[in-house]
């Protein structure tokens, strides 16, 4: 493509033509005279002031403002951070396009915008490209690191070695490394640096501190802050994709620990966790044991208030055979195992009741569960805003009227009684 074609497939509109009679040049800049015909006359409706200079550099206020050929803005936002001699340099030197719009008359300036030149658009494209490159041998580099890691040591090594596995086929595969599109590529390759530090580590030791994942890896002054600025989302993306808690592969002093709230008849081996008041148990424990249940309905609550308010109704859990687990807002790797963990080991259970909030949030919580019960759908229901109960198929075709939350209709023992029975 050159300038003209640029020219026609960005700047000109439909049916408009270059009157090439007409075309000049001056001072280095050619003017375009732009023509439309009519079945009467032909009407002069513009004329573009561009060059074709090959662009070598350029500031990055431009690149900002004209970051698409489809980006046009008036002259006066232009002077803002342009003076007029700025504005005549970068159309010489092919960065920006001047268009005059004239009236019907053919003479009376109508509008002036500015938008990308054809120098600007080969020299981001170029600018693009060998990014791309740099970015693809980032993460074959990458790939060449994974391979000198070390042999998986335990159960949660290996889960991790397989999703450095999934990552370096999604690499291979030109996919996204990461699924996570607000992150830029710099903080998706730490991220993948990290995962790698995070298995070298737990291979090599027991036990580790947070501070000697970068040292370790890294083995430099400051090693062991490189991760720090992202600690927070790092880690909740590691539990993601290792569906379980870091402190698994032997992360310790982390300062967190997730509380896995619940009421009802509760079995660890020879413990039993009686349904008299609202108990707890932490990602810690769940992850070292499996647990099971003599109740017949497994409720899964969003909010914590919903699951004491259940707990407080005299003799409810016990009369109905009732086991509440709550999931705090965000079903993480230690409700997920607490939850598959009961499933798997119970005989009695009968109907699983999935109630949450009426939002975004809750309908993602909501999607989740579902994904997580899918082996015994034939019995799971979900509570709808009016307190239908509705299976899986009739929540996915449910319309939310509005946004609501569980606490602003929590019903009592004759409803939730009635709710069991359906």
């Amino acid at each position: 493509m050159n300038g003209i074609q640029f020219i026609q497939l960005y700047v000109m509109k439909i049916a408009e033509k270059i009157d090439d009679l007409y075309i000049r040049k001056e001072q280095g800049i050619t003017i375009l005279p732009i023509i439309k015909q009519t079945p009467r006359k032909i009407i002069k409706t513009a004329e573009l002031l561009f060059s074709e200079e090959e662009v070598s550099d350029v500031s990055t206020t431009i690149t900002k403002n004209f970051y698409s050929p489809n980006v046009r803005k008036r002259e006066s936002d232009v002077l803002k951070w342009l003076t007029i001699h700025e504005m005549i340099d970068c159309i010489e030197r092919g960065i920006l396009i001047k268009e005059v719009r004239f009236e019907k008359d053919g003479k009376t300036v109508h509008s002036i915008f500015y938008r990308m030149g054809y120098g600007l658009f080969t020299y981001m494209e170029k600018k693009q490209q060998l990014e791309k490159v740099r970015e693809e041998e980032a993460l074959h580099q990458w790939v060449k690191r994974k391979k000198s890691m070390p042999n998986a040591t335990n159960e949660y090594t290996e889960r991790l070695w397989n999703v450095l596995e999934h990552v370096e086929n999604d690499i291979e595969s030109a996919l996204p490394a990461v699924d996570e599109k607000r992150w830029s590529f710099q903080k998706t390759c730490l991220f993948l640096e990290f995962l790698l530090a995070t298995y070298k580590i737990s291979c090599e030791k027991r036990r580790f501190d947070w501070k000697e994942i970068g040292a370790a890896y890294y083995e430099v002054i400051g090693g062991s802050k490189k991760f720090d600025q992202h600690k927070k989302e790092f880690l909740n993306k590691l539990e993601d994709l290792l569906d379980a808690p870091p402190h698994c592969l032997g992360l310790v002093s982390l300062g967190t620990v997730t509380p896995i709230f619940f009421c009802g008849n509760l079995y660890e081996g020879n413990t039993r966790y009686e349904c008299d008041t609202v108990r707890s148990l932490t990602d810690l424990v769940v992850f070292r044991h499996e647990y099971k249940t003599d109740a017949k309905v497994l409720w899964l609550v969003e909010n914590r208030a919903v699951l004491t308010r259940m707990a407080a109704e005299d003799d409810f859990i016990v009369s109905t055979g009732s086991l509440v687990v709550g999931v705090d807002g965000q079903l993480r790797s230690g409700h997920r195992k607490l939850i598959q963990s009961v499933l798997n080991h119970s005989k009695f259970i009968k109907k699983i009741i999935i109630w949450t909030d009426y939002d975004g949030a809750g309908e993602i919580i909501s999607d989740k569960l579902f994904e997580l019960v899918a082996p015994y759908e034939q019995y799971t229901r979900w509570i709808s805003s009016e307190g239908k109960v509705l299976n899986k198929d009739e929540f996915e075709q449910s319309v939310r009227l509005r946004e609501s939350e569980q606490e602003e209709s929590l019903g009592g023992v004759d409803t939730w009684k009635k709710w069991i029975s359906q």
